[in-house]
């Protein structure tokens, strides 16, 4: 992916493409009053206008203009920023951590409705536009000297900022009008930030810069249109002296002890590797974290655990240098769009006595059955985790490790498996037969089956010294032994081709599938699909392929299943899926929904945007599902910046974690629960009792099973046994029980399945034939003078209790005698019995005969 980005980058430098863009021009503002035809506006055509509450429902009508003299598409997102010159946010259906957000429910009108013309014409024809009252994410084209609509329905958050102007726009257009822009009240129900001022929109109020005598430095409020608002702060230090004097100090700040926060700000410096230092200052600890600055505008943060109840926020600067600074930040462990505890977690619980990982991308997690997650990495730093600097001292990259995590978020400990030594570390996955230069692998996805973990391995080769890096065509399974994560094996799965699978995902029908993507062009691949029976992702169990005409195992006819690559895959629920993905170069992280693992695909919608830090590619965008909370999902891209970048920042190179309501956006929502039987057997043993056995290969929504006997297959069901199902599993699973009192002859059985819901399936029915040897039991000699013997024949158990009484019913015998299948045994007379008639009695497993015997 590293090397298909710099491909990337040169292909848009040499784009030949049709520079001209549709025009963004009239708009207007309207109330939530009625449709699009009978809602009222608010103001005229192209004006502004200002709110004082949160709690209600705008929407926005835009024109756009095609006079480019040929077809052109464009995307429908809005954005929204708080100068006309951005940065730009794209509006979702999340707050997230935006001032406005599109609705996903307005009962006025329809998402997705055509518009009317209802702006002042251009004089071109009309097309109808789209009413977006839900969805957020939509392409469309327009034919030359056309003009159309859209309306968008939209909401202010608990983030919008009091006293502010914000600007909306179609983003790649023409701006020939001035955007449109609502502009908030001084008393607006905004949500109180718990930094206030942040942005330096309010100058220095509640901040305080602070210089030691002999220090020669400015602190300044300049026009910035970077980050947030229209200024930043510059500081300027011509001579700092020996020690750190030069400092920047927020009012004190209220935390709640024990609690997880997150700072986050914006800051270049002119020269680079600059050095600052953040404190978190209170009564009772002081928290310090060492920066080096980069010399464009890169975004930084540090999370703790608050020590104290009340503390404040300090830059102390140690460097001879011009620093800007930019909308600083505090959140909390609530925040709706950072995962402030996993980045916590990452950042702080690597024992700092441990080899550990630093940073890398290709961040891949599954959890395991113990409670605990793995986590593969590709390529990264290693070394000593230092809590106290973002910076990082070491020069060994590995290929690939493994981190286990112990515990949830935020308090799980890190600990890196390599391979090789401390002294000499390596991969912990390595090709069996390397070929070329280099050879390694750049891991992808992993599932747990049968007690192991399983890690797929595209293979990445280097041919030659000065060759670039490729795919190898060839993909590996890892299996690693569980609990202990030992590395059991490495093997090539032969029918791997030219297309690289990244993703697998179980299913509900017992099949697990694995996604790959296919390159139309350096900015678009789409996805293709293949699958295995789920349990066995093995190198000798073949993959079928998806093709036009069904499953097939040659994947040279993979047909595509999406229009894009399809790079994260996630099963919600019973038949309700998740892709994740973003697409080259782009900003955006979105998702697609399917009630299948094939697709359709549908239902695109922007769920979060990458930062756009100077000089800094964003790519891999991953769901981490071992997060999940009522459809809330973290997810997380990479970065990747120079070498010197990530040295001196070691989020330059390290994943950032984000969070939504995934589920809240699917069209879609769970299916009936599934619990695929996949076989049901019945055999006999021992000619005495029947042995029941089945395998379900998913089992989600299951409550029990019952097995059933009849004596004729037909009528007759007696219930012989009840079994609890172990739980959801999309893994197999396997059962077993007895019958221990079969009939002689012909015995159906059948397998009820009961679901938590009442519902039940009923397996095919099965019959054992059983020739039951009943046992038979004789006295003799009858007539005896004395002495009387049994005779024991067919016989399964042990022992056999004889009763012996008179004619009078006197009890003459109870004994118990141990004995054989077939036997003579005694009857264990204390002396001769009197003449006359007894009934000798004999009880034992399926035996109970009453017999005469006579002694003369």
């Amino acid at each position: 992916m590293k090397k298909c980005t710099l491909l990337i980058i040169l292909c848009v430098a040499f784009s030949t493409s049709s520079f001209a863009l549709i025009t963004q021009g009239n708009w207007r503002w309207r109330n939530n009053n009625g449709s699009q035809t009978s809602a009222t506006w608010k103001a005229a055509e192209n004006q502004s206008i200002t709110i004082n509450s949160i709690d209600s429902i705008l929407r926005l009508r835009i024109q756009l203009q095609n006079t480019t003299g040929e077809n052109k598409g464009f995307n429908a997102n809005l954005q929204v920023a708080s100068s006309p010159n951005g940065p730009w946010r794209y509006l979702t259906n999340f707050d997230n951590n935006n001032p406005f957000k599109i609705t996903m429910v307005n009962t006025a009108v329809t998402d997705l409705a055509a518009t009317t013309q209802q702006l002042s014409s251009t004089g071109n024809a009309f097309i109808p536009g789209k009413l977006l009252a839900r969805t957020n994410e939509l392409s469309q084209s327009m034919d030359n000297n056309t003009v159309t609509e859209y309306e968008y329905s939209i909401q202010p958050t608990e983030n919008i900022t009091a006293g502010t102007t914000y600007y909306f726009k179609i983003p790649n257009l023409d701006y020939p009008l001035s955007l449109p822009s609502i502009k908030t009240t001084a008393n607006i129900n905004a949500k109180a930030k718990l930094l206030a001022n942040g942005s330096f929109e309010k100058n220095m109020q509640n901040w305080q810069f602070k210089k030691r005598a002999g220090v020669v430095a400015t602190a300044a409020i300049i026009d910035s249109l970077y980050k947030d608002g229209l200024k930043s702060l510059q500081v300027n230090i011509t001579s700092r002296g020996a020690a750190p004097d030069v400092g920047l100090q927020h009012d004190v700040i209220a935390f709640k002890k024990g609690k997880v926060y997150m700072v986050r700000f914006w800051a270049k410096a002119k020269k680079r590797s600059a050095k600052m230092k953040l404190v978190i200052k209170g009564p009772g600890k002081l928290l310090q974290y060492d920066y080096k600055l980069y010399t464009g505008w890169e975004e930084f943060q540090f999370a703790f655990k608050a020590a104290d109840a009340r503390a404040a926020l300090v830059f102390v600067f140690l460097s001879n240098t011009e620093y800007n600074i930019d909308k600083v930040e505090i959140l909390d462990e609530t925040n709706n769009e950072i995962d402030v505890a996993m980045n916590y977690m990452w950042q702080n619980n690597r024992p700092e006595n441990e080899y550990a990982w630093l940073s890398a991308d290709g961040q891949i997690s599954e959890p395991l059955p113990d409670g605990r997650t793995v986590w593969t990495f590709s390529d990264g730093w290693y070394g000593y985790n230092d809590t106290t600097t973002n910076s990082m001292n070491t020069h060994q990259l590995l290929r690939n490790t493994l981190v286990l995590q112990t515990a949830d978020k935020p308090n799980g400990i890190l600990h890196t498996m390599i391979g090789g030594t401390v002294d000499a570390p390596k991969a912990i996955m390595e090709p069996p037969n390397p070929v070329g230069h280099d050879d390694f692998f750049w891991p992808r996805d992993m599932i747990v089956e049968n007690d192991s973990l399983k890690v797929l391995l595209p293979d990445v080769v280097q041919l030659n010294e000065n060759d670039p890096l490729m795919y190898g065509n060839r993909e590996a399974v890892a299996v690693f032994s569980l609990p202990d994560l030992t590395l059991h094996s490495i093997k090539w799965m032969p029918w791997i081709g030219t297309l690289q699978y990244n993703t697998l995902c179980k299913a509900d029908d017992g099949y697990t599938y694995a996604y790959a993507a296919r390159e139309i062009n350096p900015y678009e691949s789409h996805a293709v699909v293949a699958r295995f029976p789920t349990g066995h992702f093995s190198a000798t169990t073949p993959w079928q392929f998806l093709t036009d005409t069904g499953w097939s195992y040659d994947y040279q006819n993979s047909k595509e299943i999406a229009d894009v690559n399809l790079y994260s895959v996630v099963r919600m629920g019973p038949n309700h899926y998740v892709a994740l993905f973003m697409t080259p170069l782009s900003d955006k992280i979105e998702v697609e929904y399917a009630q299948s693992p094939i697709g359709p695909w549908v239902n695109r919608s922007i769920v979060g945007q990458t930062e756009g830090q100077a000089d800094i590619m964003s790519y891999f965008a991953l769901i981490h599902e071992e997060t999940e909370n009522n459809g809330n999902y973290t997810f997380s891209y990479c970065n990747i910046g120079d070498i010197g970048q990530m040295l001196d920042d070691k989020t330059v190179y390290w994943p950032t974690f984000q969070r939504a309501d995934l589920k809240s956006l699917s069209p879609f929502t769970d299916g009936s629960p599934v619990a695929k039987m996949d076989a049901f057997d019945a055999k006999p043993e021992d000619n005495t009792k029947v042995l029941l056995q089945w395998k379900m290969a998913t089992e989600t929504g299951n409550d029990h099973f019952i097995i059933q006997h009849s004596a004729n297959g037909k009528t007759g069901w007696r219930n012989v046994a009840t079994i609890k199902s172990r739980g959801n599993s999309l893994d197999a699973q396997s059962y077993n029980t007895y019958d221990l009192q079969p009939v002689n002859g012909n015995n159906y059985y059948q397998l009820v399945q009961v679901n938590k819901d009442g519902s039940s399936n009923t397996s095919d029915v099965k019959v054992v034939t059983l020739n039951i040897e009943t046992p038979t039991v004789k006295v003799y000699p009858n007539p005896s003078n004395g002495d009387a013997f049994i005779a024991l024949n067919n016989y399964s158990g042990t022992h056999i209790k004889a009763e012996v009484t008179d004619i009078n019913g006197r009890l003459i015998l109870s004994k118990n005698i141990q004995v054989q299948k077939n036997g003579n045994y005694a009857i264990p007379f204390a002396g001769k019995p009197a003449a006359g008639v007894y009934n000798v009695v004999i009880k034992g497993d399926k035996l109970n005969e009453t017999m005469r015997l006579v002694i003369q």
